[in-house]
Parts: C-alpha cells; structure tokens; sequence
C-alpha cells in the first residue's frame, strides 16, 4: 500500500500524528496509541481493532460537520481518539517507520470525506 501524505502536525514528517491517503481509496491515520480498551473518551474499539488519538485540527473540516460520531470522538486535551483496523501492510509499515507510542489504522477515506474534499 501507497501513502501519500495529506496533512501533518510536525516538522520532520514522520514521528507524529499524521493524515495519509492511500492507493486503496482509504485514508491511514498516525497517532498516538490509545492503551486502555475503553478510552477516556467513551470508545471501546472492537477486539480486532485500535484506537490512536490525534490533535483535532487534522479533522478539524469532519468536526465541523459531523461533531461526535461513532468514528470521532474529541478528548477534553484538544484531540480526537480515532479507532479502526491497524495498518499491517509490510509498504506501508516501512514507509511510516512507526515510533514505539504510536500507531496506525486505516479506514475507508469516506469516512472523513470532509478533510480530504480538495485533496487530489
């Protein structure tokens, strides 16, 4: 699988939360690992999926439209906790370089159609 980078909060482009869009028609998310089962925002992924939480303003166009759903839920920290299936593709997983805090899941880019409408 294929990452283009969409929108990021860091400098150095790697170690940090982190919006992607793949070759798949779905988009990766970058996080933070989201270690309890039940995270402080109410989400209680399923058993085969994870949870990362990333700073809100990288869904700041979904928030705006859909507030809290299922797939967004806003922390009290100016984050968002967002949970799917872990990206497990072996391309990908090289190409994000994952640092040991943190996590990546992938979801149909649908799902944020908002932040990634003037995407090409």
């Amino acid at each position: 699988m294929k990452l283009i980078r969409v929108r990021g909060n860091c400098n150095d482009e790697k170690t940090c939360p982190t919006l992607y869009r793949t070759d798949r028609h779905t988009a990766a998310i970058q996080g933070w690992t989201v270690a309890s089962r039940r995270t402080s925002s109410g989400i209680s992924p399923a058993s085969d999926e994870t949870a990362v939480e990333i700073p809100a303003e990288l869904v700041a166009e979904a928030l705006a439209t859909n507030g809290a759903s299922d797939l967004l839920r806003p922390t009290d920290r100016g984050t968002v906790v967002i949970h799917g299936p872990a990206v497990t593709d072996p391309e990908a997983l090289e190409q994000l370089a994952l640092p040991a805090e943190e996590s990546a899941i992938e979801v149909p880019v649908h799902l944020l159609s908002e932040v990634f409408a003037h995407v090409e």
